[in-house]
């Protein structure tokens, strides 16, 4: 028989295990309702969901798609391949489709068209390669060296360009966080054999802002590059202020009519210019130091060389594209057949920009390398550069956004993507798609977009792709010379 205190002692452990087992059933119960709350992600599989950036193949009808996923509903982004269709009836599925990560908002193929790159932005803002096969569809390869994580931000603009002398290897040039003042440009180099390295980091490998530095906490920033293969360079447009330092110190006005000798080192010029890169240099092992120069852009309202009572110095500048003869796709004819090549073209970053093509070049490159040669330390090469007007005031305002060159069938010119500004967001911003085909802005051939919120544009021959990051489909226009004919609206 138990006695009173034994029964004690084996009531209190009963009254312990019923806990316990109470507490067990618990947080299995709770365990398996959240299990039953959560939701499990799909692979966003042929679909498209925010496709923030396109590309073509140089050669093929094939053009690029890079799903950024904003929406969030899928556990992964992706990148397509799409042949240009010529028809509406025309099959709206994708040739291929790989997953990638979420948000991916930059996509640069190749000259020669073995190559593809994607840009992911976040926290850890990542570059990926992709091989092209002879059929144009994306390969990856699955190494790690063929992926590098750069910075943090957004992934803005990508540019290819093979290395001289060395076969299967490109120079890579990234932006991160263009049209800000923390905007930065790497310079890395991409090789089948090795993947990914990093040659620069623009403008931290060379200037730092600090307390000790006679500057202070001035804002250095460069983004929109271009490159010209040819001269070995590559060019960034300043993001950064055009105030003065100090009002001690010269204006950049009185600096460029030769009033005032070369600015003492308080003043920095370097904030309403371009920054130039001996690419050569790099890829041959030079430092930064040695493969940097800048030169001034400036211009007047007319978007044309300024005499220096209405000198124009711009310092945000939205989108840009390098007009080359060993190069682009297509050789200029039509109203800007006589442009002066090399030429860089740039949008100003506002509500009416200007679009301006700079000349000139080629004597950027041979002074720059002169000057290095001598000794000089980031030297400012002064009045070089020659403004032309491209589209400089138009009726319709908006920013442009993305510049590409385009082969009409009668004429070779410039086309671009004019985004509303201030009228609408939340990706219902209305759009349109414009053709120089006229010195005068407002002659040129033009048609409004029927999606709202195109986020990007690409051009294969006479082919235009648009994409709207809301509505989720591409919209196809042709272009026959006169008019930018609808083929239609497209969504797998």
């Amino acid at each position: 028989m138990m006695n009173a205190g034994a029964f004690r002692l084996h009531t209190k452990g009963g009254k312990r295990s019923v806990l316990c087992v109470a507490s067990f059933i618990l947080v299995f119960l709770t365990s398996v309702l959240a299990a039953c709350s959560r939701v499990e992600q799909p692979s966003i599989g042929t679909r498209i969901d925010s496709p923030v950036s396109l590309a073509s193949h140089p050669t093929l009808p094939v053009f690029y798609v890079l799903n950024a996923v904003l929406s969030g509903e899928y556990k992964s982004g992706s990148l397509q391949a799409y042949k240009v269709p010529s028809l509406a009836t025309d099959s709206a599925a994708p040739l291929a489709t790989l997953e990638t990560p979420r948000l991916g908002t930059s996509l640069a193929t190749s000259k020669a068209g073995d190559l593809l790159i994607a840009g992911f932005s976040g926290a850890g803002a990542e570059v990926r390669a992709f091989t092209i096969n002879a059929q144009g569809l994306p390969v990856s390869s699955g190494r790690a060296s063929d992926s590098l994580v750069i910075a943090g931000g957004r992934v803005g603009t990508i540019q290819i360009y093979p290395v001289g002398g060395q076969p299967s290897a490109w120079t890579v040039i990234v932006s991160v966080g263009d049209r800000t003042l923390e905007s930065r440009i790497f310079v890395l180099k991409y090789s089948l054999a090795a993947g990914f390295s990093k040659l620069a980091e623009l403008p931290s490998d060379f200037y730092s802002p600090s307390r000790e530095n006679a500057l202070g906490l001035y804002p250095l920033s460069w983004g929109v590059p271009v490159v010209f293969a040819g001269q070995g360079i590559m060019v960034a447009f300043p993001q950064g202020s055009s105030g003065e330092v100090l009002s001690k110190n010269p204006t950049a006005v009185s600096w460029l009519q030769g009033s005032v000798s070369q600015p003492p080192e308080s003043y920095d010029l370097r904030t309403v210019s371009a920054l130039v890169v001996d690419l050569n240099a790099l890829t041959a092992g030079q430092p930064v130091s040695g493969a940097v120069g800048f030169v001034p852009v400036f211009f007047d309202k007319n978007g044309q060389a300024a005499d220096m009572s209405s000198v124009d110095f711009r310092i945000g500048f939205q989108a840009s594209v390098a007009v080359d003869s060993q190069t682009s796709p297509c050789q200029l004819s039509g109203p800007f057949a006589s442009l002066t090549q090399p030429a860089a073209v740039v949008s100003s970053y506002s509500n009416n920009p200007g679009i301006v093509a700079f000349s000139g070049w080629d004597t950027v490159a041979t002074q720059l390398r002169a000057r290095l040669a001598a000794g000089e330390k980031q030297p400012v090469l002064g009045n070089v550069l020659v403004p032309s007007p491209v589209s400089v005031s138009s009726a319709t305002a908006g920013r442009v956004t993305s510049i590409e060159l385009i082969n009409t069938g009668s004429i070779c010119t410039l086309s671009w993507l004019r985004v509303e500004q201030g009228l609408s967001s939340l990706g219902r911003e209305k759009s349109s798609i414009q053709i120089a085909i006229d010195t005068n802005a407002a002659a040129q051939l033009s048609r409004p977009a029927d999606l709202t919120g195109m986020a990007a544009f690409v051009v294969n021959g006479s082919s235009i792709m648009a994409s709207s990051f809301s509505g989720n489909k591409i919209q196809v226009l042709r272009a026959n010379g006169s008019a930018l004919e609808n083929v239609g609206v497209f969504s797998p």
